[in-house]
């Protein structure tokens, strides 16, 4: 399969992939989806705790993927075209993979809103639920949910895609999802947190302006919410405050580049955001385990 990249929309280009499509400004409407195309091999990337559930479906390629909770133990699954994953964890956790095909490894990351579930929930059901149980999935196959996923697939590589057209693919989709995939047992039940979409225009607001001082303020503004409320929310979806984890972006671009380019490492220190080189060299040892020299100089 072969797709034209689009713009990029966030630093995704630069550490775990490209963003080649999204529907970030129509998603508070109910549906929030986005295409990667992902590095061959990625050894750790932080999915945030959101509301939403998270349905992560294979569009192309195949590769072992690893999941945990944050430094918890690993399990792993291998995925192939065409599998996907639904995960509605309250707390933040981790993805690893390695590409185990020559194909373009690129997955669609559906987000469900709360109020699209809890429609869909009153249809089929009746009433209306508190909170609503999905299974916890990994690398399973589904062809009526890839049917519904194909279709929303390609709204979204539309030139104009109808938010008309994604609210009612959403709503078809997560219908089927409560029919053949609702639970029961071990039911999560969802406080605090940033929404999906709101907490998306955060990261990539951060991702633009990676070099740049942090800036509280404009973040917080951005998701509507006063400073204090934010950084709670922040922290509850991804573990870490937006500081620490502008740190982590930071030190996860530099890595990249120490590997995949020979520029000094004072000018990569700067590409970063950090004036001091001495500063870089502390954060980058704290955040790896190893200075950046020891890093570029290491076994790959």
């Amino acid at each position: 399969m072969h797709i034209e990249l689009s713009s990029p929309l966030s630093l995704d280009q630069q550490v775990p992939g490209t963003l080649l499509f999204s529907n970030v400004h129509q998603a508070d409407k109910g549906l929030l989806a986005q295409i990667f195309h992902r590095h061959q091999q990625q050894n750790s990337l932080l999915i945030p705790a959101v509301p939403e559930p998270l349905l992560v479906w294979v569009v192309s390629g195949e590769a072992r993927v690893g999941e945990r909770e944050l430094d918890g133990e690993w399990h792993f699954s291998q995925a192939k075209k065409g599998d996907f994953f639904l995960t509605c964890s309250s707390t933040p956790s981790e993805l690893c993979w390695q590409s185990t095909a020559t194909d373009a490894f690129i997955v669609m990351h559906l987000y469900l809103s709360l109020p699209l579930l809890q429609s869909a929930f009153f249809d089929l059901y009746g009433h209306s639920a508190k909170d609503i149980g999905l299974k916890e999935l990994s690398a399973q196959q589904d062809p009526t949910l890839s049917f519904y996923l194909r279709q929303i697939q390609t709204e979204l590589m539309q030139s104009k895609s109808s938010q008309l057209m994604m609210q009612g693919l959403g709503q078809s989709l997560t219908v089927y999802l409560l029919r053949h995939y609702g639970s029961d047992k071990n039911r999560t039940v969802f406080k605090g947190g940033l929404p999906a979409f709101k907490l998306q225009k955060v990261l990539r607001l951060l991702e633009q302006q990676l070099a740049e001082p942090f800036q509280l303020s404009a973040l917080a503004q951005v998701a509507e919410l006063t400073e204090a409320h934010f950084c709670r929310a922040f922290k509850k979806s991804t573990g870490v405050s937006p500081s620490q984890y502008q740190i982590r972006l930071r030190i996860e671009l530099a890595q990249r580049l120490l590997r995949q380019s020979n520029d000094p490492v004072i000018d990569i220190a700067l590409q970063v955001g950090y004036q001091n080189p001495s500063h870089f060299s502390q954060l980058f040892k704290r955040e790896v385990g190893v200075t950046p020299i020891q890093y570029r100089n290491g076994p790959l």
